[in-house]
């Protein structure tokens, strides 16, 4: 029974050592342990077709007693199953934080572990193999240190982000209510802002023409537009820059613009109508007025209905608005829907999603 014991101790212990060997590459010499791989998208500089660029971020710990000369990015080197050599890549995000920081020569000191990140371009889903060159006080190579890098297992924000994005259009701007997201965004509060805000405007301008509306026939507008928008309107989205803890979606919307809405006697058959119909029926303008108000509010929705999404009538990039997404310590993305100087696309998003009635 005692063999048995120590025999199952040793198993034991061999599949821990075994499971470590995915983390980390070690020998005398040094350790390396892969802390995270991260698909990074660059507005800079784009991936050739078929491959990513993932962002690896390291620890380097040397094992020796001496002093590491010169650490760099020149020191590690990825290579494929074919043995062949992949160059690491500089890039640059643009909120101001550099990717491949291993770039920046250092030395590591004996027992000390140095942490930073390294990009290559992969192709998405194949194993590569990591390699570490140390290089002692008196300037020698010594023998690799290896890792598997399998970027099968890398994390691609990409999908989470554009589903982030029509988690936000869904809420705010279209009014749906119980979407479930991982934005940390208060969804329900913006949403709220965003209708009431919409919802005065249109009262005002309901006044500017002359309809007779109260502020629950504001807001009943207001909730038929978007109900409608959401069913005919359209986006296309693209992923311009996307790091660890920062992305830029850009987005191309096409939505209902109550401009193409006619409802004047020359325009309308229905107005037309309910006019010929009421002739002479009123004698104070105030009350046909009231009366007539009363007939466009009860049509809105029926005739909101009939109009389809176009582009944007302001201005927009070539590209598109562009959303911006960050991720907080928490591990939780936030869109920047702060409606100040520099965040002007997202005062533009308002105006496009509300007819142009919010965010001028």
């Amino acid at each position: 029974m005692k063999l048995i014991k120590i025999l199952t101790a040793g198993a034991v212990s061999a599949a821990a050592l075994f499971a470590l060997t995915g983390c980390f590459g070690a020998s005398k010499t040094a350790t390396i342990k892969i802390d995270s791989q991260n698909v990074v998208i660059s507005d800079e500089k784009k991936a050739d077709n078929g491959n990513v660029f993932v962002d690896i971020v390291l620890e380097v710990t040397n094992n020796t007693k001496s002093t590491f000369k010169d650490f760099t990015s020149y020191n590690l080197s990825l290579y494929d199953s074919k043995n062949n050599v992949i160059s690491s890549t500089n890039l640059f995000s643009s909120h101001g934080s550099a990717l491949n920081s291993f770039s920046k020569t250092s030395d590591l000191q004996a027992g000390k572990t140095i942490k930073g990140d390294i990009v290559f371009q992969v192709s998405k889903g194949q194993k590569y193999t990591l390699h570490y060159t140390p290089v002692d006080s008196n300037f020698k190579k010594l023998k690799d240190v290896e890792i598997e890098v399998d970027t099968s297992k890398v994390t691609d924000n990409s999908s989470n982000l554009k589903t982030m994005v029509g988690d936000y259009i869904n809420a705010v701007f279209f009014g749906k209510t119980n979407v479930k997201s991982n934005l940390k965004n208060d969804l329900n509060s913006e949403a709220a802002k965003f209708k009431t805000d919409f919802a005065k405007g249109v009262a005002s301008h309901f006044k500017d023409i002359n309809i007779t509306a109260s502020a629950s026939d504001a807001q009943s507008f207001v909730e038929s537009y978007m109900k409608t928008n959401a069913s005919k309107s359209k986006s296309t989205l693209t992923i311009k820059e996307m790091v660890s803890d920062y992305a830029i979606v850009t987005i191309k919307p096409q939505t209902i613009d109550l401009a193409d809405l006619d409802l004047s006697t020359e325009k309308s058959a229905e107005i037309n109508n309910w006019e010929k119909a009421n002739a002479g029926k009123y004698d104070d303008s105030d009350k046909m007025m009231a009366a007539l108000s009363k007939y466009i509010l009860s049509i809105m929705p029926t005739e909101i209905a009939k109009l389809s999404a176009k582009d944007p009538t302001i201005y927009m990039p070539t590209d598109g608005y562009q959303m911006v997404f960050k991720k907080g310590t928490d591990g939780e993305w936030t869109f920047d829907s702060q409606v100040r100087i520099g965040n002007d696309d997202f005062s533009s998003l308002q105006q496009v999603y509300s007819s142009y009635i919010v965010g001028q």
